[in-house]
């Protein structure tokens, strides 16, 4: 049998390689969330699991729950190692016999990127130029700036990952899927009651449900109403039916 501390370091060196390729300015968590279902679709190509939900759950388990640690805690670890300050992490392989070095878990130092400017080509200006030319154009070049206090509703964004790992990212109206690279797949969460004023809807699992971004366009705008008999739905994830009532009712048109 395969040593829980294998599948580990394979979600680390994930970690590690999408950190050192840059990660676009995505959270730990997404990045996390990354490299357990690589890691996982490698294990499940094996053979190892009999379907892809057993192999996704396993290493994701393998990474919290079978180390005693939550998943913030294991982002709280990874967090402190990607910013320079492995120690936690150092501890913890000890652990199992294993250290950085020995698991090729080592960050290498980040080199800048050097942007070349290249200058424009000059293009022969045409009588009809003026007429083409997209009214916003010299708009852009110098636009107005003005300072602003932004409001932001603060989402409980990991509830919503969570949610969307235990539905397979399949949305609960049609069951689809959006599928990215590496057999990786795509879906969105949508809040029932939205959040905002006026509605002030929960940021809870009981007014979320997970679609792809089609449904969701159309639930943001009303264009459709939802049966809560017909959705997809989890044993552990509970829609409260006040929420949808509140959607057909007031939200959809």
């Amino acid at each position: 049998m395969r040593p829980l501390i294998e599948d580990v370091l394979d979600v680390l060196r994930e970690i590690r390689s999408a950190d050192s390729a840059g990660r676009s300015g995505r959270s730990v968590q997404d990045v996390r969330l990354q490299a357990v279902q690589k890691v996982a679709k490698g294990e499940l190509a094996k053979g190892r699991f009999k379907n892809w939900n057993s192999a996704e759950k396993s290493i994701h388990d393998a990474c919290t729950r079978r180390l005693n640690l939550t998943v913030g805690e294991f982002d709280a670890l990874v967090k402190s190692w990607l910013s320079g300050e492995p120690e936690g992490l150092q501890t913890l392989l000890r652990r199992y016999g294993k250290s950085m070095a020995g698991a090729e878990l080592r960050l290498t130092a980040r080199v800048p990127i050097e942007h070349s400017v290249v200058p424009m080509e000059t293009v022969p200006v045409t009588p009809h130029s003026a007429v083409l030319k997209a009214s916003d154009i010299d708009d852009a070049v110098h636009p107005e700036r003005r300072e602003t206090i932004v409001q932001r509703i603060i989402r409980d964004t990991e509830t919503a990952r969570a949610l969307k790992l235990r539905h397979r990212n399949q949305c609960q109206i049609c069951g689809f899927a959006v599928p990215l690279w590496d057999g990786l797949t795509y879906a969105e969460t949508h809040h029932i009651r939205p959040l905002g004023h006026p509605h002030n809807g929960p940021d809870s699992p009981s007014n979320m449900i997970i679609l792809c971004p089609n449904h969701h366009a159309q639930c943001d705008l009303g264009a459709i109403k939802l049966d809560i008999e017909s959705l997809r739905r989890l044993p552990d994830h509970v829609i409260d039916a006040e929420h949808v009532q509140y959607h057909n009712t007031i939200i959809a048109k």
